[in-house]
C-alpha cells in the first residue's frame, strides 16, 4: 500500500511541474537591467511632459529609471527559445492603500544581434489584477507557463475567470500590435 501512496504523490508532483523549460533569469547570460531599462518605456503610465512618440527618447532615462525603483519593478520570469524569441514576465508595484500589491505583466520580443530588443517585435501578452506577493508568485507562474505551452489564457481572463487572474486582454480591451499599446473595443 505505502508504494502505491508513494507512486501516486510522486505522479502528482511530476504533472504538477512547470513545463521543463528554463525560465529563470539566472539561466541566461543577459544584462537583465539593461533589458528591463528597455521594456520599461513599453508599459510605463508616462508622465504628462512625455508624449508617446517621445517615450524612447533618452531625455527621459531618468524618469524611466526612477519609475523602475518607485514601481519596484522586478524580473519573475524569463525564456528565450532557439530563434531569440524572448519570452518575460516581470512584477511591478501597484497603487493600493497599504503599497503590498502588485501586478504581473507578461510579453514578448526578439533580440537583436547586439542582445538589445528589437522594438519592431515587442508585443505584451497580459497584465494581471494586482494583488500580494504570495497570490501573485502563485498565479504568474501557471500563467507563464500555459503561454510558453502556447495554450489559450482566455479561460483566465476576464470576465470568463472565477477568480483574478488576467485583468487584461478582456472582452473588452485587448492589445493592438501596431500600436503595441492595450486599447479599450468599442462596441
Amino acid at each position: 500500500m505505502n508504494r502505491f501512496l508513494v507512486v501516486i504523490v510522486l505522479s502528482i508532483l511530476v504533472s504538477c511541474q512547470p513545463s521543463g523549460k528554463k525560465i529563470k533569469k539566472e539561466d541566461y547570460q543577459h544584462d537583465f537591467d539593461k533589458l528591463m531599462f528597455q521594456i520599461v518605456p513599453f508599459i510605463a503610465k508616462l508622465h504628462d511632459s512625455i508624449s508617446e512618440n517621445k517615450r524612447f527618447d533618452t531625455s527621459n532615462n531618468q524618469f524611466m529609471l526612477t519609475h523602475i525603483v518607485e514601481r519596484q519593478y522586478q524580473w519573475l520570469n524569463f525564456y528565450q527559445d532557439d530563434s531569440n524569441q524572448c519570452f518575460f514576465q516581470i512584477k511591478r508595484l501597484e497603487p493600493s492603500i497599504k503599497k503590498d500589491k502588485f501586478s504581473a505583466i507578461c510579453g514578448t520580443f526578439k533580440l537583436s544581434s547586439e542582445n538589445t530588443i528589437d522594438p519592431s517585435t515587442f508585443k505584451e501578452i497580459y497584465w494581471t489584477w494586482k494583488m500580494r506577493t504570495k497570490e501573485l508568485d502563485e498565479k504568474s507562474i501557471v500563467l507563464f507557463n500555459i503561454v510558453l505551452e502556447k495554450k489559450s489564457i482566455k479561460p483566465y481572463c476576464y470576465p470568463q475567470a472565477k477568480e483574478d487572474w488576467i485583468e487584461f486582454p478582456s472582452d473588452k480591451v485587448i492589445y493592438d500590435n501596431q500600436l503595441q499599446k492595450w486599447k479599450t473595443i468599442e462596441f
